[in-house]
């Protein structure tokens, strides 16, 4: 994959959500192209708890003239099974060292470690 840009892979595509919640790491390679003050990260849990707020940071950061939509409705949105214990264990476990290193980064907690 690495050596053919253009390479497509439905497995990786579809079943490597461990590996793409790594979210430390995407924003590693995001700020090694990209100054820290040109990127804004929203926490999807904190937009759905706080739609409208998460929305005015946003468009102030971007520098855009103050604007909100009418709603901010939710969509795709449903409740799933809940999560085996043992699979939400080994996931944290996981994650643990991802997450200490990404609130590291955003300066701030994780909204889903709360």
């Amino acid at each position: 994959m690495r050596g053919d840009p253009a390479y497509e892979s439905f497995s990786h595509r579809h079943h490597s959500y461990r590996h793409r919640g790594q979210y430390a790491e995407q924003l590693e390679r995001a700020l090694a192209l990209i100054p820290a003050e040109r990127v804004h990260v929203i926490q999807s849990e904190a937009f759905f708890r706080q739609p409208a707020e998460e929305y005015r940071r946003l468009v102030a950061f971007l520098g855009l003239r103050p604007f909100e939509p009418a709603d901010f409705g939710q969509h795709n949105s449903r409740q799933g099974a809940p999560m085996d214990p043992k699979t939400r264990r080994m996931l944290e476990e996981h994650f643990a060292p991802y997450d200490q290193r990404l609130a590291r980064m955003l300066g701030s907690p994780l909204h889903w470690s709360y």
